[in-house]
């Protein structure tokens, strides 16, 4: 009876998920100065912000991700290998989505920008920050099991050093990564992951500073895929030509 109730409640949990409480695409205009930008997520709890200017004077500018793991003022761009910048772009993560201060990158007058915003959720989305030990083998403790979810895909960042972003993806294995800020191959390296496929419930490291620099500080992305709960880690192959259908299950937020 016991094990009963208990997945029962389970059960219960993963129907009441809400993918309108967890992921937002939120698009607005920059007005130069301070702005509430309104999704309706509670950034109060465990989030990511990834912010893109979209057109205007600065347009050609950098995407900008902040979480709540990290603080507001912590802020990264995904097409170099910088470490951390701490910033008043971001000023505030607020209850309903998070306030932007005047600068280009996130607020410029007249500029159109979206915001993809993700929150934490089992089977959904986990950000995690640790200090790296240089030891190969060391794992990650990750937060993503509900019971139905497999591992998607993880996108890690030395947050202290120059490095590269770096990526394991469910289509290529523990054997392979890639580079946000590189237009690179796959490729396969032993040092990233040790050679070893993430799970729902830990990310294996190499020895490699961009994953693991003895005593650097990092922030992981974790990413499930579970159609059922709206969120696809896939792969496809190209055909070369128009209308090549790539089917997911849902409309795509991201």
């Amino acid at each position: 009876m016991a094990n009963l109730l208990r997945r029962a409640i389970q059960q219960s949990i993963s129907d009441a998920f809400d993918l309108a409480k967890t992921f937002a695409t939120t698009l607005y205009t920059g007005n130069g100065g301070t702005q509430a930008i309104v999704s309706g997520l509670d950034f109060t709890t465990e989030g990511l912000a990834w912010i893109k200017n979209r057109g205007g004077t600065n347009g050609t500018n950098a995407h900008n991700l902040v979480d709540t793991v990290r603080g507001a003022s912590g802020n990264l761009v995904s097409d170099t290998t910088a470490a951390e910048v701490i910033t008043g772009r971001v000023s505030s993560f607020n209850n309903d989505g998070f306030t932007v201060e005047n600068y280009g990158v996130v607020n410029t007058t007249g500029d159109l920008y979206v915001a993809w915003q993700f929150m934490k959720a089992k089977g959904f989305l986990d950000i995690v920050e640790y200090t790296g030990d240089g030891v190969a083998g060391r794992t990650v403790a990750l937060d993503l099991d509900d019971g139905s979810a497999v591992f998607g895909m993880s996108i890690v960042k030395n947050l202290d050093s120059v490095q590269n972003w770096s990526v394991q993806h469910k289509s290529l294995g523990g054997t392979k990564a890639l580079n946000l800020n590189h237009s690179y191959a796959s490729g396969t390296f032993i040092d990233y992951w040790n050679n070893t496929a993430a799970t729902t419930t830990g990310l294996t490291l190499g020895n490699i500073p961009a994953t693991n620099g003895n005593g650097n500080r990092f922030i992981s992305y974790n990413f499930a895929h579970n159609p059922t709960k709206g969120i696809f880690c896939g792969s496809y192959t190209g055909t070369g030509a128009a209308g090549n259908k790539i089917t997911t299950g849902f409309p795509v937020g991201w």
